[in-house]
């Protein structure tokens, strides 16, 4: 299968007030369409700096990220920005909804920005993450693993190669988070997007096609629970 992500010497270090601090150090990574890797490690170990990374919202200190055949590091924010529009989908553990729009205008959200919306796509969504009743909610109406499930439809939307999932559980009870989990990986199965899943939770990360570690900056494979 085609790579749709992959980075080759990613290092990203932030100057402190005790000088510099290395995070992530020649780290490589590809991930495969279709392909679900779950990113794991403690609090501290730089998931959410790779995954910021790998969605052109940072820019590593050296190292390269690919989407696909575009070279993301070599571009200016602006033409990333573009880019990611198509390229990549994103869920956050904080959904960021919006509170005036509902639930199927927040997964369109895209389309709206873009000039287009596709109204078909944005219920064929919805009832992939098996929310086609609430189509009309608000956010503040919408249950926190609702909410998340709304997310995962936006991130869709766009039919992205790649969808970047931020620890989209931390924050729910554990019926939610299975819930969302489930919907998160049915809906990009459904999509033929590939899936890099950061979390902290041992149950979610079994789920995936691959895991892998991160530890001192770099990413280390994990068995796969058949082994």
């Amino acid at each position: 299968m085609p790579t749709v992500l992959g980075t080759h010497g990613l290092t990203r270090r932030f100057d402190t007030p005790a000088g510099p601090l290395l995070v992530l150090a020649g780290l490589d990574l590809e991930v495969a369409a279709g392909e679900v890797v779950a990113i794991t490690g403690p609090s501290g170990s730089g998931k959410s700096t790779l995954l910021h990374l790998l969605a052109g919202l940072d820019r590593p200190s050296a190292g390269e990220v690919w989407w696909g055949d575009l070279a993301v590091h070599a571009l200016s924010a602006e033409r990333v920005a573009r880019a990611r529009a198509g390229r990549v989908g994103l869920v956050f553990q904080h959904h960021h909804l919006l509170a005036d729009l509902s639930a199927h205008e927040n997964v369109t959200l895209p389309g709206r920005v873009a000039g287009r919306v596709d109204a078909r796509r944005g219920d064929a969504l919805l009832e992939a993450v098996g929310l086609t009743a609430r189509r009309d909610a608000r956010p503040r109406t919408l249950s926190g693993g609702e909410r998340l499930r709304v997310a995962v439809a936006r991130a869709l939307y766009a039919r992205p190669a790649v969808v970047l999932a931020d620890e989209p559980t931390g924050s729910l009870d554990r019926a939610s988070a299975d819930a969302v989990v489930d919907a998160l990986l049915a809906a990009v199965a459904a999509d033929g997007a590939a899936l890099v899943l950061v979390t902290h939770d041992a149950r979610v990360a079994a789920r995936a096609d691959r895991r892998a570690r991160l530890d001192g900056g770099r990413l280390v494979p994990e068995p796969s629970v058949d082994a």
